[in-house]
């Protein structure tokens, strides 16, 4: 099997205007083949160097919501990875405060709920 490694960035790929996010939609096709090949994608939130938090029950439940609109089951006009849908969230919570998580899960699985992907 040829492995294609490809990458996004801003410099390379260029960003979504109002948001400044990195418009990786020519990533869409490479992860539906890994995804039709079983392959789980999701995108990872924290890292052992990196100090996450929320403030409060509603700024998690907002986040949710965002991450839902740009990698998941949602829409916004400003998807990273274009039409493709992600399979998760990966919490890596290492650094910073694991307070106000249960309320960013929770809004994932209320989004999820009635969609395609669980």
């Amino acid at each position: 099997m040829d492995v294609v490694k490809q990458t996004c960035n801003p410099t390379d790929n260029g960003t979504f205007p109002s948001s400044g996010l990195a418009d990786c939609s020519a990533l869409a096709q490479d992860i539906a083949t890994c995804q039709a090949r079983g392959k789980i994608l999701t995108i990872s939130i924290g890292g052992a160097t990196g100090s996450v938090g929320f403030n409060g029950a509603s700024q998690a439940v907002e986040f949710g919501t965002t991450i839902w609109n740009l990698f998941l089951g949602g829409s916004s006009n400003t998807r990273p990875f274009g039409k493709a849908v992600l399979d998760g969230v990966d919490l890596d919570v290492e650094g910073g405060t694991g307070e106000y998580y249960v309320d960013f899960v929770n809004r994932i699985r209320e989004l999820s709920a009635n969609a395609n992907k669980k």
